[in-house]
């Protein structure tokens, strides 16, 4: 049975916790990522993040998730990648670590870590192809 987006933000809102974002100065709070998550379900402006937000919501729906870092440019790299110099925030969910990456308007233009495709995370909007 198909959840609906409301039934999924609803239960993804109760899941999530927001403590321990290392950008004090810029936090973010659980009901305003999963806003952007569900409005990038509902028709994203960038719609490669379609495909990609749904699995994640669903994923945020079912387990405990943490926001680890608030929007930001940098942090510490990992898997052998550079820092992510594109805006983006942090997210830690069934024991994996997701980047949701922002455009200059806010908007989410890509997911990557967990399961999502990967690109090279450190590369800006339509260094790629998107």
């Amino acid at each position: 049975m198909s959840r609906t987006l409301s039934d999924l933000s609803y239960r993804a809102r109760q899941k999530g916790r927001s403590a321990g974002q290392y950008a004090p100065d810029r936090t973010i709070n659980v009901r305003k990522v999963v806003e952007l998550i569900v409005a990038s379900c509902a028709g994203s402006r960038h719609p490669g993040v379609k495909g990609e937000a749904r699995p994640l919501l669903e994923q945020m729906a079912d387990n405990p998730w943490q926001i680890t870092a608030g929007p930001h440019k940098g942090g510490f790299g990992g898997g052998g990648r550079n820092p992510d110099k594109t805006m983006h925030i942090t997210l830690r969910v069934n024991h994996r670590s997701y980047h949701l990456r922002m455009d200059n308007r806010g908007h989410l233009f890509q997911i990557t870590g967990g399961n999502a495709p990967s690109i090279a995370p450190w590369l800006a909007p339509g260094a790629a192809g998107e």
